[in-house]
């Protein structure tokens, strides 16, 4: 965003654990903000940039010693301080994504379960949860809307 660009990179195609770098495309610097050895090195996806270029999220999946089990985190880079935060961490698997955001401290998220996808919202700080979207994965009706005002 503006004059920087945040990329995931990965060295190895068929292991998804890689390094998420700060870019900046005046001065052509870079600065490493997760390793590859971190336990959220193996992106989802995002990063998504938040409205005003504050912050970035981003799904990480950590699978369990026998790869079969996975958990998901939600994790925010904070720009002005170059540090990452846990959002939600060891979410079940249907934590399906980063949908986007809501304002700039407020993220949009994906879950699909029990045949039906869900988007709620959650502030970066981890506060605030509410579901404000309910669809059968099937197709059919709207079920439920709420929203605070």
């Amino acid at each position: 965003i503006g004059d920087l660009a945040l990329i995931y990179q990965l060295d190895n195609f068929n292991d998804r654990r890689g390094k998420l770098v700060l870019y900046d495309l005046d001065t052509r610097q870079s600065m490493t903000v997760l390793n590859r050895e971190d336990k959220y090195s193996s992106l989802l996806n995002g990063p998504v940039w938040s409205p005003a270029g504050h912050y970035a999220a981003f799904t990480s999946e950590i699978k369990d010693q026998t790869d079969e089990e996975a958990t998901v985190s939600l994790l925010v880079f904070d720009r002005a301080t170059g540090e990452i935060s846990v959002v939600l961490e060891n979410q079940p698997a249907y934590l399906s994504g980063l949908l986007g955001w809501a304002s700039d401290n407020v993220l949009v998220i994906t879950q699909d379960t029990w045949g039906v996808k869900r988007a709620s919202s959650i502030h970066v700080d981890g506060s605030g949860w509410q579901e404000i979207l309910a669809v059968p994965s099937l197709g059919g009706m709207l079920t439920t809307i709420k929203m605070k005002p």
